[in-house]
Order: C-alpha cells, then structure tokens, then sequence
C-alpha cells in the first residue's frame, strides 16, 4: 500500500521518540527550539516541555484509501457550501479555484 504524507497536531505528551516535526517549534518569544523536519528525540520532548511547548505538528502517514476519503469529503462540503451561489460568476470561479487547490494539495 502506498501512503502518503499528512500534517496531525499533537500534544507533546503523546509524542514519541522517531517522530519528524511537520512545523518549527518556537517558544514564546519567537526562538526557533526545533526546525520543521526534525526527529523527536527523548532529550527534545523533554526539553520542549521544559521550554513551556505543549503541542506539535508531526509527520504522519496516511493510506491512499484515507487521503482519497478525506479529499471526497472535502470537495464534497465544497459543494454544499457553494450550492446556492454558483450562478455568480465570480463565485464560480472562486468555487473552481478551490475545487482545484483542494484536487492539487491532496493527490
């Protein structure tokens, strides 16, 4: 099965060692702790906690079963959201642009 990559916020008391930072971490007053692409060691959760970060943003995978569930879904509240104003032109065009963004970002 081939996956993919998606981008899950998790609190740092469920993070693991061998996990990768999807996002830069930063403390309050804007430091850099840790750089996106960065694996989670035991000695950087512990330090991220003492530094006052509470959650991250990890690399998870995910099936292409799953990524294709979640882009139905997606276009699907697309539709909903835009059903009574795709007469207006630029609504259309609005409603086509995201149609795509949505297609390229999540293939």
């Amino acid at each position: 099965m081939v996956s993919t990559d998606i981008f899950l916020e998790i609190d740092l008391e469920d993070a693991a060692p061998g996990m990768t930072l999807a996002q830069a971490v930063f403390d309050e007053a804007g430091v850099c702790l840790m750089a996106s692409g960065s694996v989670l060691s035991d000695k950087s959760i512990q330090a991220l906690k003492k530094r006052g970060t509470h959650v991250v943003q990890i690399v998870a995978p995910v099936s292409d079963e799953k990524r294709e569930a979640v882009l139905a879904a997606s276009l699907a509240r697309l539709d909903e959201l835009f059903m009574h104003s795709k007469d207006s032109l630029p609504n259309r065009k609005l409603f086509e642009s995201l149609l795509r963004y949505r297609r390229e970002t999540m293939s």
